[in-house]
């Protein structure tokens, strides 16, 4: 059976045969498909595997975590070592101070200590009763005040000692070169205690020495020394070496009950 043709009438506008309408993909819409196209692989990529992303969120990690962060690839090995504020936060690059203070003895080795209001234009020395505002490495050191003294009591230098009996002494690695604060103190005193330690003995055997680096004085210097001591025949008590360093180290600035005064 044939179909017939379906007859048109005469007054009938001539139509044009039917097309199917083309639709144009504007740009946006393209790079929007392709977006939602790529997996969660890639956009991690895109942002982990550019250099300028990767050290501004690095930068914001613990220095303990970013330890750990070099061993996770060569890009993130080769951003952490070339990036100088990461290496300031691993206390491996030299920081500059922002804060000064100037001490005055109260009683009994007990210290005011009022903020200045500039920075001293040279290195300040002991005898000019100035100090700098610094962290402490707490990597591998531990803050060791004396007498449950608070910070703005105690000598105008920050207390310390060995963290964890200094066992991570026994491997190399990059706590060498780390400096024992930040910024860098140049000084450090030091006592390296021999021997057993017995609370009860009015006296002990010890060691004392200066170390001064223009630089800043590493952790590798002090672990140095201990170890020298210890080819000597001497056995050295770790956990009851103390040691200070020519800088403060303030957990707040209200706990110095401060005032600003002029340089």
């Amino acid at each position: 059976m044939t179909r017939s043709k379906r007859s048109r009438s005469p007054d009938a506008p001539e139509t044009a045969p039917h097309k199917r309408a083309h639709t144009s993909t504007s740009a946006p819409a393209s790079r929007n498909i392709t977006t939602r196209s790529m997996s969660r692989t890639s956009v991690s990529n895109a942002v982990f595997l550019t250099t300028e992303l990767l050290e501004n969120i690095l930068r914001f990690l613990p220095a303990r975590t970013l330890l750990q962060a070099l061993r996770v690839c060569r890009k993130w090995r080769d951003v952490i070592t070339q990036s100088p504020p990461i290496q300031e936060t691993l206390f491996l690059k030299q920081e500059r101070p922002t804060i000064a203070w100037k001490w005055s003895c109260k009683s009994h080795d007990k210290y005011r200590m009022d903020r200045l209001a500039d920075l001293p234009t040279v290195e300040p020395r002991y005898n000019d009763n100035i100090t700098l505002s610094a962290r402490l490495n707490s990597m591998v050191l531990k803050d060791d005040r004396f007498n449950g003294y608070s910070t703005a009591e105690t000598a105008p230098g920050e207390i310390f000692g060995f963290a964890g009996d200094a066992c991570w002494r026994l491997k190399e690695g990059s706590w060498r070169r780390m400096f024992v604060t930040q910024p860098p103190a140049s000084t450090v005193d030091a006592e390296y205690i021999l021997g057993e330690w017995e609370a009860s003995r009015s006296g002990y055997d010890s060691d004392t020495v200066v170390f001064s680096q223009r630089d800043g004085v590493t952790v590798g210097k002090l672990v140095d020394h201990g170890l020298k001591l210890q080819s000597e025949g001497q056995k050295v008590n770790w956990d009851r070496c103390w040691f200070q360093a020519w800088c403060r180290v303030f957990p707040s600035e209200a706990e110095a009950e401060m005032r600003t005064i002029t340089s």
